[in-house]
């Protein structure tokens, strides 16, 4: 019974080509010789990008999200077995740690102040404690200063622009006014 589910769930080519195996377990066992793929070359792939995550110019929120995913999916290649004698707990510790260190890592440096407030914490908080904390300090940065550096920039700029254009300046050195004469009337020289 087993075995006809697993048939009708192939196309018709892997089907002719496991008609006549006998048990289910020796079905499954040659679909996975067959099919199976080694995952290093992805588990290497997601390594690198967790490495190389920053977050940049983006929102602490988008920064998390995709560290997140990255972790996440890696999880689902690395098999952390449980056990009873409780050494998995460190285990399972030392991985968050790691997770939050790299999370703390690729922040932005304007918040240096908070992560060195996070990792004198012992223990250490979780990856997404340290998130939330981190995005409450966001949440306050954006309402002291409500204009972000880009906002910021521009108005500059614009001002620098409108101030040139209403008093242009020529370009090179300095030109020196001509002197005058106020008795002969003649400029070049004065008296």
């Amino acid at each position: 019974m087993v075995i006809t589910w697993l048939q009708n769930a192939m196309s018709l080519e892997i089907k002719n080509s496991v008609v006549y195996v006998d048990t289910a377990h020796n079905l499954w066992l040659e679909l996975e010789q067959r099919f199976a793929q080694n995952n290093g070359p992805r588990i290497y792939e997601l390594k690198q990008s967790i490495n190389s995550l920053v977050q940049g110019d983006d929102y602490v929120s988008l920064y998390f999200s995709r560290l997140k995913g990255l972790l996440d999916e890696l999880l689902n290649f690395e098999v952390i077995s449980s056990c009873t004698c409780g050494a998995m707990k460190n285990v399972l510790e030392n991985q968050q740690r790691d997770w939050t260190m790299k999370f703390l890592m690729g922040l932005h440096d304007s918040c240096t102040n908070i992560k060195a407030q996070i990792i004198l914490i012992k223990p250490i908080s979780s990856l997404s404690e340290v998130y939330a904390l981190v995005q409450q300090e966001e949440k306050q940065k954006q309402l002291s200063n409500p204009l972000n550096l880009h906002d910021t920039l521009a108005l500059a700029a614009k001002s620098t622009f409108f101030s040139n254009r209403d008093n242009p300046k020529p370009y090179g050195p300095p030109r020196r006014e001509k002197s005058f004469c106020s008795h002969c009337k003649i400029p070049g020289h004065s008296l």
